[in-house]
């Protein structure tokens, strides 16, 4: 089909086996699946009025946006988008995965409602490489969600944003390269963020902790220019191990009491540290700052 395909209310389950210049589904739900070997010439853009289930498994040469509603959702992308991708998903709680065969031109905007929502892109132990040109921003809606950032492969940037509840996010271990700007803004609530082993951030580290206790812990990282932490009230427990810093480090804490502790670090621009009122503690080990204040 060279031209586009455009349905309104799937119900059940569609299916493309071949090629089409774009697909455009309205008002629909149930199970729609782009079959490995696929290919659509232009967009696809999916409204759901219903629980949705996206298997994207072949190739769009387009952009991909995704409309849903406020009920269970599972996005699976496992093929390549040469545009952007933009999935802006209901409350409810959702289910997103990006398999390793994926590859991305554009940015990856995600936006998830209210509700518990489970976000993995690229899985762990995966052998290939996620390539995503574009930058990956993650704004998860209020609920406990759970982010993980798969082991291999090169992003352009990294943007993850919370709401009200606890948030874990995960970047695990393996080699992660982040092009662009890291920044995580996650909200109110115990937040955890981990970062482990063989990370290389060449557009900096921004980490904003709001009301809550937080634990943050980076290992293995090499941050090329300034990495800024910015502690939340409620008292936060803080790491940076065996890493790199080639710029300024900021740490800023909060209100109540923090844990810092930085070993077996380098620091090659100016390290500041700046800690509130509450019973905070600064331990070191192995640290190498050759500009302090």
């Amino acid at each position: 089909i060279l031209g586009a395909h455009k349905t309104t209310g799937i119900v059940g389950q569609f299916i493309l086996a071949g090629s089409v210049g774009g697909l455009m589904a309205a008002n629909s739900g149930g199970t729609i699946s782009l079959a490995p070997g696929s290919t659509v010439f232009g967009n696809v853009k999916i409204s759901a009025t219903q629980s949705l289930d996206l298997d994207a498994l072949g190739s769009i040469f387009g952009s991909l946006a995704v409309k849903g509603v406020d009920q269970n959702e599972s996005i699976l992308l496992n093929g390549a988008v040469n545009d952007r991708v933009n999935l802006n998903l209901g409350d409810g709680g959702a289910i997103v995965t990006v398999d390793p065969n994926f590859r991305g031109r554009g940015n990856f905007t995600l936006i998830t409602g209210n509700g518990f929502d489970s976000v993995t892109f690229r899985p762990t132990g995966a052998t290939s490489e996620t390539v995503l040109s574009g930058i990956l921003k993650l704004h998860l809606g209020d609920g406990a969600n759970s982010l993980s950032v798969g082991a291999k492969g090169v992003i352009g940037g990294l943007r993850v944003a919370g709401g009200i509840d606890s948030d874990v996010v995960t970047i695990v271990q393996g080699t992660l390269t982040v092009a662009g700007r890291t920044v995580f803004g996650l909200g109110a609530g115990e937040n955890s963020i981990a970062v482990n082993d063989s990370k290389q951030f060449f557009g900096g580290f921004q980490y904003t902790g709001k009301e809550g206790g937080d634990d943050v812990i980076i290992s293995g990282a090499s941050i090329q220019g300034s990495a800024k932490f910015t502690l939340g009230d409620g008292g936060t427990f803080f790491e940076l191990n065996d890493s790199n810093v080639f710029g300024p480090l900021t740490i800023t804490g909060g209100a109540g009491a923090d844990a810092l502790g930085l070993q077996g670090t380098e620091v090659h621009g100016k390290l500041t540290t700046s800690l509130r009122d509450g019973a905070n503690s600064l331990f070191t080990l192995d640290l190498i700052a050759y500009h302090r204040v």
